[in-house]
């Protein structure tokens, strides 16, 4: 099965929420689950660099 690393760049402005990013990020994960094993990350939500680096390892 082929890996797939989504990174959802949203960030929120008061006139732009970031809605559309998410519906996007959430549209790819929806089509392409069962045919990629998927790893997820979310800008605005955090994240660790050592964390985003074992995320870029395990799909090598």
């Amino acid at each position: 099965m082929k890996n797939l690393l989504i990174i959802n760049g949203e960030d929120y402005y008061e006139r732009a929420k970031g809605q559309l990013n998410q519906t996007i990020s959430d549209c790819i994960k929806d089509c392409a689950n069962g045919t990629f094993n998927i790893v997820q990350t979310t800008i605005s939500k955090g994240y660790q660099v050592s964390e985003e680096i074992e995320k870029l390892d395990g799909l090598t």
